[in-house]
C-alpha cells in the first residue's frame, strides 16, 4: 500500500518538523514552496516541484498530473502562510485590535 504526501509551505519552520515526522509514513512526498531553492532534501522520496499555491491554474495542473491511482492513500498538509518576522522584542505583527464593552 503506497502512500503519497503533499506538504505546502515546505520551507517554513513548522513544515520542516512535519516533514521529519511524516518521512517514514509516506512512499513519496511532494515538498511544495514558492521558493524552491529554500526546500532542501536529498532523500529520493522527496520531490520539489515549483508551484505557486495562489495560482489556481498551476494548482490544477499539478493535481491533474499526479498519478493518484498508483497510491492507496494521499494526505495534504497545508502549511502555506505569510511568515511574520520575529525580532528580539517579539513578533512584528501589524494589526489593530479594539475592544468594546
Amino acid at each position: 500500500m503506497k502512500k503519497i504526501g503533499i506538504i505546502t509551505g515546505a520551507s517554513g519552520f513548522l513544515a520542516k518538523n512535519v516533514i521529519n515526522v511524516t518521512e517514514q509514513s509516506f512512499d513519496k512526498i511532494y515538498l511544495i514552496d514558492i521558493e524552491k531553492k529554500k526546500v532542501k532534501n536529498n532523500n529520493e522520496k522527496f520531490i520539489n516541484p515549483h508551484l505557486d499555491v495562489t495560482n489556481e491554474t498551476e494548482v490544477n495542473n499539478f493535481f491533474q498530473n499526479l498519478e493518484f491511482n498508483k497510491f492507496s492513500s494521499s494526505v495534504l498538509v497545508n502549511m502555506e502562510a505569510v511568515d511574520y518576522k520575529v525580532t528580539n522584542t517579539g513578533p512584528n505583527f501589524k494589526c489593530n485590535i479594539s475592544y468594546r464593552d
